[in-house]
């Protein structure tokens, strides 16, 4: 769909629609395809997109939300998993296999609701549950992250190892303590942990009187730490162990990577499609929360609203404790053109941006605030002159500017054309704004476009 001008999202508030809408998305793929809706005059694509959407909501009317969706993103994950020799992290892993299992319950929801979902199929009918990953993922590590003792007889055997020696030297050093605390030479904190050890608080008086290796001292030196000389052959041994388990640890991960890479296929196809089901689901959630529902479609430009609500005034509203007055509007081939005249703040702009924002929001996939009797046909293009901006690039006065926009209008506007014009003829000598509205008005009218005009003027 064509429209003018560049502005149009902002006046209409589509921007604020569309911002609605990614809040209700959890991955950031989504989010974005959000921001970058903008209406198509392809009928039979945004018809599917509608369909989708409807098709979701209906689960939710009939209390079936969809399951959650996992939000992180793994692209970084999968160009890691291409490269020969790469190791992932624990808490990589438990990344993907959260998006496994995210997948598959998104899958098996939507194979239980397939007949009410014929349309969610599609983005799924190539794909498969998959159980080989998230089993291997916890035979190996724990829910932290963390490589079990069990994924390897080697790892069992170093841990257990390592476990022994560290009791050792827990004695060892408890008998150090003992031994320098009697003596006086320990501060009232006795021991710390340096680099990993265990080692004795010492007074700054007493420093020499310490065998041991120094780990340093405090910030106002008066009290040294020392890793006491009984403790330095065992403490030697657990950090050979510590090595080996280091190792064994990365050896396996990386056994788990290599069995993980051969899934990227599938995991980019996972990821794929939870992007796009949670992008149908956003919009889902934002239809239930604004009563949206799809209306009767029209492959031709017709426009009849019944009991249509701007969402972005009720919001509004609704954080003030009032209502909004729902609209009843009909363009057809018989009445292409609505003048709306009256006073100020009696709702004509209010209307003028309902029908816009309506007709962007269908355009672009989105159900609308309308009852579902409504019938919405389709444009290739909307233009509109909302408010009273005016053009600073080209220091044209407010007048000159609509006139710059009616000029566009006549020469854009045909019979698949939508124009919004508020405040039409406004910004001149009253008399000559009159003429000029008239004269616009039957030109437009020539052009068999369709139309929503406000003014002021009676004549």
């Amino acid at each position: 769909m064509n429209t003018y001008p560049e502005d149009l999202f902002e006046s209409i508030e589509f921007d604020l629609v569309k911002k609605a809408v990614a809040s209700r998305a959890v991955t950031e793929r989504a989010r974005e395809r959000v921001h970058l809706l903008k209406p198509s005059s392809d009928f039979k694509a945004v018809t599917r997109d509608l369909q989708e959407v409807h098709e979701v909501l209906g689960l939710y009317h009939s209390e079936f939300p969809v399951p959650a969706l996992a939000s992180e993103d793994i692209k970084p994950f999968l160009v890691r998993l291409k490269i020969q020799g790469a190791t992932l992290e624990g808490e990589d892993f438990l990344i993907i296999k959260n998006l496994i299992e995210s997948f598959n319950k998104v899958f098996s929801f939507f194979k239980q609701h397939a007949e009410r979902t014929p349309s969610i199929q599609d983005k799924l009918a190539h794909l498969e549950k998959n159980k080989a990953v998230p089993d291997e993922i916890d035979r190996v590590l724990d829910r932290r992250g963390i490589v079990k003792t069990s994924a390897s007889p080697a790892l069992g055997k170093i841990r257990a190892n390592l476990a022994k020696k560290r009791s050792a030297a827990d004695r060892i050093f408890y008998r150090a303590v003992k031994k320098y605390a009697g003596s006086g030479i320990l501060a009232d904190t006795q021991e710390s942990v340096h680099d990993n050890k265990r080692v004795l608080a010492v007074e700054g008086a007493f420093k020499g009187q310490v065998n041991g290796v120094f780990h340093g001292s405090s910030s106002k030196a008066t009290i040294f730490y020392v890793e006491p000389a009984e403790t330095l052959e065992i403490n030697n041994e657990i950090a050979v162990l510590e090595d080996e388990e280091k190792r064994e640890v990365t050896r396996i991960l990386r056994l788990l990577t290599s069995f993980v890479a051969g899934y990227r296929n599938e995991l980019r196809d996972y990821s794929t499609a939870l992007y796009q089901i949670d992008f149908v689901n956003a919009k889902a959630l934002h239809a239930l929360d604004e009563e949206a529902c799809l209306p009767q479609l029209l492959d031709k430009p017709s426009i009849h609203l019944i009991k249509a609500i701007n969402p972005v005034l009720r919001s509004f509203n609704k954080a003030k404790g009032k209502s909004v007055v729902p609209l009843d509007l009909k363009l057809d081939p018989q009445n292409r053109i609505l003048v709306i005249s009256g006073p100020n703040a009696g709702g004509k702009s209010i209307t003028l941006k309902t029908v816009g924002l309506i007709q962007l929001m269908l355009q672009s996939g989105l159900l609308v605030t309308v009852h579902p009797d409504s019938t919405l046909g389709w444009f290739n293009g909307l233009m509109a002159d909302i408010g009273d901006s005016q053009s600073i690039e080209n220091e044209l006065s407010t007048y000159s500017s609509k006139l710059t926009k009616m000029n566009y209008f006549l020469n854009a506007a045909y019979n698949k054309t939508l124009v919004l014009i508020d405040e039409f003829g406004s910004g001149s000598d009253p008399d000559l704004g009159s003429s000029m509205a008239q004269v616009f008005l039957m030109e437009l009218n020539k052009s068999k476009t369709y139309g929503v005009m406000t003014t002021h003027y009676n004549s």
